[in-house]
Protein backbone atom coordinates (compact mmCIF):
# COMPACT_ATOMS: atom_id res chain seq x y z
CA UNK A 1 0.00 0.00 0.00
CA UNK A 2 2.86 2.11 -0.10
CA UNK A 3 3.31 5.29 -0.13
CA UNK A 4 -0.45 5.74 1.04
CA UNK A 5 0.49 3.44 3.92
CA UNK A 6 3.45 2.31 5.43
CA UNK A 7 5.70 0.70 7.87
CA UNK A 8 5.81 0.83 11.02
CA UNK A 9 2.30 3.30 10.42
CA UNK A 10 -0.55 2.59 13.09
CA UNK A 11 -3.99 1.77 11.66
CA UNK A 12 -7.03 2.50 13.19
CA UNK A 13 -9.25 0.24 11.97
CA UNK A 14 -13.56 -0.09 12.80
CA UNK A 15 -15.68 -2.97 12.42
CA UNK A 16 -17.85 -2.68 8.90
CA UNK A 17 -20.85 -4.12 7.14
CA UNK A 18 -19.69 -5.76 4.00
CA UNK A 19 -22.46 -3.97 2.18
CA UNK A 20 -21.36 -0.71 3.00
CA UNK A 21 -18.02 -0.98 1.48
CA UNK A 22 -17.37 1.09 -1.54
CA UNK A 23 -14.70 1.02 -4.27
CA UNK A 24 -11.52 3.19 -2.87
CA UNK A 25 -12.33 1.85 0.78
CA UNK A 26 -9.40 0.36 2.66
CA UNK A 27 -9.36 -2.91 4.58
CA UNK A 28 -8.13 -5.22 6.99
CA UNK A 29 -9.16 -8.91 5.99
CA UNK A 30 -7.41 -12.54 6.67
CA UNK A 31 -5.23 -13.28 3.29
CA UNK A 32 -3.43 -16.58 2.52
CA UNK A 33 -2.57 -18.34 5.33
CA UNK A 34 -4.59 -16.30 7.96
CA UNK A 35 -2.36 -13.29 7.61
CA UNK A 36 -3.67 -10.17 7.84
CA UNK A 37 -3.60 -7.61 4.66
CA UNK A 38 -4.47 -4.36 4.12
CA UNK A 39 -5.25 -3.18 0.71
CA UNK A 40 -8.01 -1.26 -1.04
CA UNK A 41 -11.24 -2.10 -2.66
CA UNK A 42 -11.84 -2.04 -6.29
CA UNK A 43 -15.15 -3.23 -6.71
CA UNK A 44 -17.93 -3.80 -4.50
CA UNK A 45 -20.24 -6.44 -5.13
CA UNK A 46 -22.78 -8.19 -3.15
CA UNK A 47 -20.73 -11.53 -2.71
CA UNK A 48 -17.57 -9.63 -1.87
CA UNK A 49 -14.84 -7.39 -3.33
CA UNK A 50 -12.33 -7.14 -5.44
CA UNK A 51 -8.84 -5.68 -3.52
CA UNK A 52 -5.45 -4.25 -5.13
CA UNK A 53 -2.63 -3.00 -2.72
CA UNK A 54 -1.66 1.03 -3.92
CA UNK A 55 1.27 -0.05 -5.38
CA UNK A 56 0.40 -3.99 -6.84
CA UNK A 57 0.04 -4.04 -11.03
CA UNK A 58 -2.72 -6.50 -10.38
CA UNK A 59 -5.81 -7.09 -8.46
CA UNK A 60 -5.93 -9.79 -5.77
CA UNK A 61 -6.53 -13.02 -7.26
CA UNK A 62 -9.44 -14.39 -5.38
CA UNK A 63 -12.35 -12.19 -4.30
CA UNK A 64 -12.76 -11.11 -0.49
CA UNK A 65 -15.85 -12.51 0.90
CA UNK A 66 -17.36 -10.80 3.76
CA UNK A 67 -16.52 -13.21 6.40
CA UNK A 68 -12.84 -12.72 5.54
CA UNK A 69 -13.08 -8.79 6.43
CA UNK A 70 -11.98 -7.72 9.33
CA UNK A 71 -12.62 -3.98 9.40
CA UNK A 72 -11.97 -1.08 7.76
CA UNK A 73 -8.78 1.77 7.86
CA UNK A 74 -10.60 4.63 8.60
CA UNK A 75 -7.57 6.44 10.32
CA UNK A 76 -3.78 6.13 10.41
CA UNK A 77 -1.24 7.30 12.50
CA UNK A 78 2.64 8.05 11.21
CA UNK A 79 5.18 9.48 13.94
CA UNK A 80 3.28 12.12 16.16
CA UNK A 81 0.37 12.48 13.70
CA UNK A 82 -2.70 11.30 12.65
CA UNK A 83 -4.48 11.51 9.70
CA UNK A 84 -7.94 10.61 8.24
CA UNK A 85 -8.08 7.43 5.10
CA UNK A 86 -9.92 8.38 2.58
CA UNK A 87 -12.50 6.37 0.86
CA UNK A 88 -14.85 6.17 -1.89
CA UNK A 89 -14.34 8.19 -4.65
CA UNK A 90 -11.88 10.07 -3.13
CA UNK A 91 -9.87 7.11 -2.08
CA UNK A 92 -9.97 5.93 -5.76
CA UNK A 93 -8.85 9.55 -6.97
CA UNK A 94 -5.65 8.59 -4.58
CA UNK A 95 -5.20 4.84 -5.51
CA UNK A 96 -4.98 6.24 -9.35
CA UNK A 97 -3.43 8.92 -8.20
CA UNK A 98 0.17 6.72 -6.75
CA UNK A 99 -0.67 4.40 -9.87
CA UNK A 100 0.09 7.11 -12.97
CA UNK A 101 2.84 8.53 -11.16
CA UNK A 102 4.54 5.39 -10.83
CA UNK A 103 4.20 5.05 -14.16
CA UNK A 104 4.76 8.37 -15.47
CA UNK A 105 7.98 8.83 -12.97
CA UNK A 106 9.61 5.28 -13.84
CA UNK A 107 9.28 6.08 -17.44
CA UNK A 108 10.58 9.90 -17.43
CA UNK A 109 13.47 8.01 -15.75
CA UNK A 110 14.47 4.60 -16.90
CA UNK A 111 12.09 3.71 -19.45
CA UNK A 112 11.46 5.72 -23.07
CA UNK A 113 8.51 3.24 -23.93
CA UNK A 114 6.85 4.83 -21.62
CA UNK A 115 6.82 8.34 -23.41
CA UNK A 116 3.11 7.56 -24.50
CA UNK A 117 2.33 7.54 -21.15
CA UNK A 118 3.45 11.25 -20.92
CA UNK A 119 1.78 12.38 -23.77
CA UNK A 120 -1.63 10.93 -22.73
CA UNK A 121 -0.55 12.68 -19.37
CA UNK A 122 -0.17 15.88 -21.05
CA UNK A 123 -3.25 15.39 -22.68
CA UNK A 124 -5.66 14.33 -19.99
CA UNK A 125 -4.45 17.58 -17.92
CA UNK A 126 -4.91 20.28 -20.28
CA UNK A 127 -8.10 18.58 -21.14
CA UNK A 128 -9.26 18.20 -17.50
CA UNK A 129 -11.14 15.27 -17.66
CA UNK A 130 -10.47 13.70 -14.32
CA UNK A 131 -10.40 16.98 -12.81
CA UNK A 132 -14.24 17.46 -13.52
CA UNK A 133 -14.96 14.13 -11.91
CA UNK A 134 -13.50 15.12 -8.63
CA UNK A 135 -15.59 16.10 -6.23
CA UNK A 136 -15.70 19.60 -4.98
CA UNK A 137 -15.10 19.46 -1.19
CA UNK A 138 -11.59 17.75 -2.76
CA UNK A 139 -10.33 20.11 -4.74
CA UNK A 140 -6.92 21.33 -3.77
CA UNK A 141 -6.50 25.02 -1.69
CA UNK A 142 -4.22 27.65 -1.82
CA UNK A 143 -2.09 28.49 0.76
CA UNK A 144 0.07 31.83 0.81
CA UNK A 145 2.74 32.56 2.94
CA UNK A 146 4.82 35.93 3.29
CA UNK A 147 8.60 35.63 3.24
CA UNK A 148 11.23 38.46 3.79
CA UNK A 149 11.88 38.01 -0.22
CA UNK A 150 8.04 37.86 -1.52
CA UNK A 151 5.29 35.71 -1.70
CA UNK A 152 5.25 31.78 -2.03
CA UNK A 153 2.30 29.84 -3.15
CA UNK A 154 1.05 26.52 -1.89
CA UNK A 155 -1.34 24.14 -3.45
CA UNK A 156 -2.63 21.57 -0.53
CA UNK A 157 -4.64 18.93 -1.33
CA UNK A 158 -5.58 17.54 2.26
CA UNK A 159 -2.41 17.98 4.24
CA UNK A 160 -0.51 16.93 1.08
CA UNK A 161 1.42 19.64 -0.68
CA UNK A 162 1.34 19.04 -4.48
CA UNK A 163 2.50 22.44 -5.67
CA UNK A 164 4.15 25.58 -5.78
CA UNK A 165 4.87 28.37 -6.81
CA UNK A 166 7.44 31.03 -5.97
CA UNK A 167 8.20 34.67 -5.42
CA UNK A 168 9.34 36.18 -8.89
CA UNK A 169 8.11 33.22 -10.89
CA UNK A 170 5.48 33.01 -13.31
CA UNK A 171 5.30 28.99 -13.92
CA UNK A 172 3.90 26.61 -10.53
CA UNK A 173 5.46 23.68 -9.82
CA UNK A 174 2.88 20.27 -9.59
CA UNK A 175 3.75 16.88 -8.40
CA UNK A 176 2.86 14.20 -11.24
CA UNK A 177 0.40 13.45 -11.27
CA UNK A 178 -1.45 15.77 -9.90
CA UNK A 179 -1.77 18.26 -12.97
CA UNK A 180 -4.56 15.76 -13.32
CA UNK A 181 -6.77 17.52 -11.11
CA UNK A 182 -5.79 21.04 -11.06
CA UNK A 183 -6.34 23.63 -13.77
CA UNK A 184 -2.77 25.85 -13.53
CA UNK A 185 -4.40 28.51 -15.78
CA UNK A 186 -6.79 29.23 -12.72
CA UNK A 187 -4.37 29.82 -10.34
CA UNK A 188 -2.82 32.56 -8.85
CA UNK A 189 0.61 34.25 -9.35
CA UNK A 190 2.68 35.33 -5.91
CA UNK A 191 2.92 39.06 -4.91
CA UNK A 192 5.62 41.02 -4.23
CA UNK A 193 5.26 43.06 -1.09
CA UNK A 194 5.94 41.11 1.76
CA UNK A 195 4.23 40.77 4.80
CA UNK A 196 4.06 38.39 8.24
CA UNK A 197 0.75 36.69 7.49
CA UNK A 198 -0.53 33.50 5.76
CA UNK A 199 -3.90 33.38 4.60
CA UNK A 200 -6.32 30.86 2.98
CA UNK A 201 -7.66 32.01 -0.30
CA UNK A 202 -10.46 29.34 -1.19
Amino acid sequence: MSPTLKVPDVLHVEPVDASALRAGDIVVFRGMEGRHTVHRVIAAMPEGCITRGDSNRYSDPDMLEPPAIIGKVVRVSRRNRTRTVRGGTPGMVEHYAVRWGRLLVTGAVAFPLFAPFRAVYRTLSEEGTLRKMLPVRWHPKIYRFRKPWGEELHLMLGNKRIGTCMSGSTRWQIRVPFRLFVDERSLPKPEAPPCSERGHVH
